[in-house]
């Protein structure tokens, strides 16, 4: 698999060859702390976000059937999540985020800030490695072209415990794959962005979402970062594993994206641009 240096438009139109692809992204929110993001968001910026949630509320167990594209219409996947003992979904203790229509006077309270800020959560607090499942099913490769990428956004609000600890983030062909033992597609190391959890500004300038990628395949040097992408997938289903360390950092999800495959896309800015980082 390919790792790209990235970016972010905000207000930002996808094309491909001069037509417009945005139909053709499946993003799922956990712990929406709005009912409807109706902001973009994300590093493709896309608007129609899944609401994951369980018919319980926020469940740290669920599944989501015909979850929607970003235009609304039925993309017949699946997903599924699952947590190991504890796991919760939550808000980041350091961002309110009040529901539409108010907002944070001067700050920015866009689609980014609202996925960012909560999360599916496998507490650091146990013995045993915690660990969050996303698999996704029934998905119509046509839709993205025949190749798509996969991102996982990731940050929760355990500082302190990123200093010592890590998360593992994999992604297999298959759920059955991973319980066969095969070897995962790719394998990333990361830890939180010690210090960083957003916090409020009243310039109205900066975007409480800043994306850098985790990139390091070396468990003992992780990237201090938020977002795994992982490329070439070309699947009709996907497994994610993400695992923390017992008693030293716990794993996050905050949302995840289908995209088609990036060495396809146009970007076409209609707003400000901010550039990522890539942090070893």
């Amino acid at each position: 698999m390919r790792m790209r240096s990235s970016m972010y438009l905000a207000g930002t139109v996808l094309a491909i060859a001069g037509s417009t692809v945005h139909a053709s992204i499946i993003s799922g929110n956990f712990c929406s702390v709005a009912p409807i993001m109706d902001e973009p968001a994300g590093l493709v910026p896309a608007g129609n976000w899944n609401d994951l949630t369980s018919s319980a509320g926020y469940g740290a167990n669920g599944i989501k059937t015909n979850a929607i594209y970003a235009d609304g219409s039925n993309s017949g996947a699946t997903i599924e999540w699952a947590v190991s003992e504890g796991g919760s979904q939550n808000t980041n203790d350091e961002v309110y985020r009040p529901k539409p229509p108010a907002t944070l006077g001067l700050d920015i309270d866009d689609g980014h800030d609202q996925m960012m800020a909560g999360y599916l959560q496998a507490s650091k607090n146990s013995v045993a490695a915690p660990w969050i499942s996303l698999k996704v099913s029934g998905l119509n490769v046509g839709d993205f072209g025949g190749r798509y990428s996969v991102i996982l956004y990731s940050d929760g609000d355990d500082d302190i415990a990123a200093l010592t600890g890590y998360e593992t983030f994999s992604i297999y062909s298959s759920e059955a794959a991973y319980i066969g033992g095969s070897p995962a597609l790719a394998t990333y190391y990361g830890r939180d962005k010690t210090g960083v959890n957003y916090s409020v500004t009243s310039d109205g300038t900066n975007p409480l979402a800043v994306y850098e990628q985790i990139v390091s395949i070396d468990p003992a040097s992780p990237t201090e970062g938020n977002y795994v992408r992982f490329d070439g997938l070309s699947g009709t289903e996907f497994y994610v594993r993400i695992e923390g360390v017992g008693g030293e950092h716990g794993a996050a999800l905050n949302g995840f994206q289908i995209v088609p495959e990036p060495a396809t896309f146009v970007f076409l800015s209609l707003g400000s641009l901010a550039m990522l980082r890539r942090r070893r």
